[in-house]
């Protein structure tokens, strides 16, 4: 009997992911380190105890397998993210129809009505500095979704450049005993201190909101395909 394909921790905890979408689950997964990997009967377990279906696992693993989920590109700028990316290989290229309904979920999704562009075999949804792109592969299609914080960039280095100045100011003041100058610099260091605490808080919140939002486009892409495929069996 041939071995059953086993998945890495990397797969483990995309398959958790995508299945915890599709049941429309919330919940966080925290996997202990086995050596050989887990079986997909084995993730259907652990799936099973957070409400998981059985189903919705095979179907991630099925994704997985071929290389259709790849895990989210996160840039960070002084170490706090400030641009996602995600790409998603597709079991089959959409029809102009099946294209139409996603869409309809990223307007739903974003809150958003975007702008839809078309260039031949290319398709664009985007809507600020958020874009989704339908391109072609060698072997199909591919989904690729990104998105970036526009005022990140800014913020930082703003923020990096006033605290540089104000502390170097500051450690001058300190050096030579002037009192009044020392008092002039602090202000200048806590508004660039200030300046890279506010993305410290709101940046790692935002990537968490459309990370979760771009995974939720990605699954629903497959599910477009599969129902599709099923309506017409």
């Amino acid at each position: 009997m041939a071995d059953e394909r086993r998945f890495d921790d990397d797969e483990v905890a995309l398959i958790l992911e995508q299945a915890s979408q599709v049941s429309a689950q919330r919940h966080e997964h925290e996997l202990v380190e086995r050596a050989p990997g887990l079986s997909l009967a084995q993730l259907q377990q652990i799936a099973a105890e957070s409400g998981i279906a059985p189903d919705d696992v095979a179907r991630a693993a099925a994704n997985v397998a071929r290389g259709g989920i790849a895990p989210m590109q996160v840039r960070r700028t002084l170490g706090v993210p400030v641009a996602l990316g995600k790409t998603v290989l597709l079991a089959r290229p959409l029809t102009d129809a099946e294209w139409d309904r996603i869409v309809v979920v990223l307007r739903e999704t974003f809150e958003a009505r975007g702008t839809v562009r078309a260039e031949g075999t290319l398709r664009e949804w985007s809507n600020g500095n958020l874009r989704v792109v339908l391109e072609p592969t060698p072997n199909g299609q591919r989904l690729r979704l990104s998105t970036r914080r526009g005022d990140a960039g800014l913020w930082a280095a703003v923020g990096a450049g006033s605290a540089a100045l104000g502390a170097t100011l500051a450690a001058t003041a300190w050096m030579s005993g002037a009192a009044e100058a020392l008092m002039s610099a602090l202000p200048v260091l806590g508004v660039g201190l200030a300046m890279l605490a506010r993305n410290a808080v709101l940046l790692p919140r935002w990537a968490r909101q459309r990370s979760a939002q771009l995974d939720a486009v990605a699954a629903a892409a497959d599910r477009v395909i599969e129902e599709s495929d099923a309506s017409k069996r």
